[in-house]
């Protein structure tokens, strides 16, 4: 089962990716058991098999909390020589398939860094001066393209000059904004998307939320269109409950806690991170921890697990 309508603006795969993850982001998936379990069938049974298709199928599999690693093997054999990632594996890395690519990448917290490297230094060397990135050679500056772009660059904020590539992207598309009468509804989505989390004045996007907000027809879509409704809840949802935005001047540390003898993740391992306020953290059910906004540097980790001795390491972060 997809979830397509004759004038949707994405294809039913799209649109049923879309659904799909806004269905989990809203954590409804138990209210509509048979609808989730058709819409990854729907994924599964693509044959069509490119890098934003196996993106999309890679994300909501992770989110459905099932193993993908074949998936990320399958996704890797996208990525070309030139460190991009193609539509096939024959194909010359895109920038479109290079954001779906490292987004998908991210969520799954895959342990890829050389692969990883390589397709944001393709980002890198692509981005025009005004921040903007475009389809192709032939094409103009994209408020689609730069905002996926920009949405997958936030997730490696804590690796080098990545922030400044950010920042970039979204002056462009807050630029944008003031032309929202011009612009689509699932363009506004997807600005709301890739600035809100990284912009403290929110003034710069509200009006964009507000007019996307009134957009919304009686009967609860919006542009009677499945793909742009699922985009649409989502950005304002993540507006709403965005609690503060990333400071670009400060870096993400992350990790991973293994049993040394199994090589198994622990959960539940208390983390402590040495600073003038120390912050502690858990380890979630991938042994993975994270501490945000934090300055550059070097810092000391202890770990805690019942069962085990306690230990400690120095990462540095940015």
């Amino acid at each position: 089962m997809a979830f397509p309508h004759p004038n949707d603006v994405a294809i039913s795969f799209q649109a049923t990716a879309e659904t799909l993850r806004t269905i989990h982001i809203f954590d409804e998936n138990t209210t509509f058991p048979n609808v989730v379990a058709l819409g990854h069938q729907t994924l599964k049974a693509e044959n069509y098999r490119n890098t934003e298709n196996v993106s999309r199928h890679l994300i909501a599999t992770a989110e459905k909390g099932e193993d993908v690693s074949v998936l990320i093997n399958e996704l890797l054999t996208f990525q070309s020589l030139d460190g991009g990632f193609g539509e096939t594996a024959s194909f010359d890395g895109t920038i479109l398939n290079t954001a779906f690519a490292l987004e998908a990448l991210a969520i799954t917290e895959a342990s890829k860094d050389e692969q990883i490297e390589q397709a944001l230094i393709f980002l890198a060397n692509r981005q025009n001066l005004d921040g903007s990135f475009i389809l192709n050679s032939a094409n103009e500056n994209s408020i689609y393209v730069t905002a996926l772009a920009a949405i997958a660059l936030q997730r490696f904020l804590s690796k080098v000059q990545v922030a400044n590539l950010v920042e970039k992207s979204n002056q462009y598309l807050l630029s944008q904004i003031n032309q929202a009468q011009s612009i689509t509804d699932w363009e506004l989505a997807l600005i709301l998307l890739s600035v809100a989390s990284t912009t403290a004045d929110t003034s710069l996007y509200k009006p964009a939320a507000q007019t996307l907000r009134s957009h919304q027809n009686i009967n609860g879509l919006w542009d009677n269109d499945v793909y742009i409704t699922a985009l649409a809840l989502r950005a304002l949802n993540y507006v709403q409950h965005l609690q503060f935005p990333t400071d670009l001047n400060k870096g993400t540390l992350t990790g991973q806690v293994l049993d040394d003898d199994t090589g198994f993740p622990l959960a539940k391992v208390t983390v402590l991170l040495e600073a003038a306020d120390a912050i502690q953290t858990l380890t979630e059910s991938g042994g993975t921890y994270t501490f945000s906004g934090i300055d550059p540097g070097t810092y000391t980790l202890k770990y805690q697990l019942t069962g085990y001795y306690n230990s400690a390491s120095c990462q540095p972060c940015c």
